[in-house]
């Protein structure tokens, strides 16, 4: 298991693993829920994350990894969920992802420094993050966070990056 998130309501569990396999648990007694297939590329997952949008009636899964694609299921009652979005734009390896909630914005990082803002929805790459690195090997985006609190700044949401560096980094994402 690479990667781990709970679903909204935190009574479901879903994993990831480093041949790309998503599975959805009953965490209390380890029931297998759901089988979520894909057919891209294998690659370790990196990140999982599960979004309830009440706004919009979604539920969506979101998983990246080593091979370099977002990928994106609604979730329904079907025990396996084959259908699926598929988000490209990374050069590298995609190491984390956030969403903000309230919003449309989906941020993803990968091991170039590179953050991607997309529209989880649409598609849609709103626009291009990087990190700057004197050394290439600690150019690294490693976690990203929204910070919820802020959401009266009119440059946007703020979002925060962990690099390789060791270094937090501040972004107002609506900026030009």
């Amino acid at each position: 298991i690479t990667a781990m998130t709970f679903d909204a309501l935190e009574r479901r569990l879903l994993t990831g693993a480093n041949d790309g396999t998503i599975r959805m648990w009953n965490h209390n007694n380890g029931q297998l829920l759901k089988e979520i297939k894909h057919e891209e590329d294998e690659g370790e997952v990196t990140q999982l994350l599960y979004i309830m949008d009440e706004q919009r009636d979604a539920k969506l899964i979101v998983a990246v990894g080593w091979n370099r694609s977002i990928i994106v299921w609604n979730e329904t009652e079907d025990h396996v969920l084959d259908e699926y979005r598929v988000l490209s734009g990374h050069e590298e390896d995609i190491l984390c992802a956030a969403f903000c909630t309230g919003t449309t914005m989906l941020a993803t990082g990968d091991y170039n420094g590179r953050i991607l803002l997309w529209n989880i929805y649409s598609g849609f790459k709103r626009a291009t993050l990087q990190i700057e690195s004197s050394n290439s090997y600690n150019a690294a985006c490693e976690r990203l966070c929204f910070l919820k609190a802020r959401d009266d700044i009119d440059e946007g949401p703020v979002l925060i990056s962990g690099g390789a560096d060791g270094n937090l980094r501040v972004w107002l994402t609506n900026r030009e």
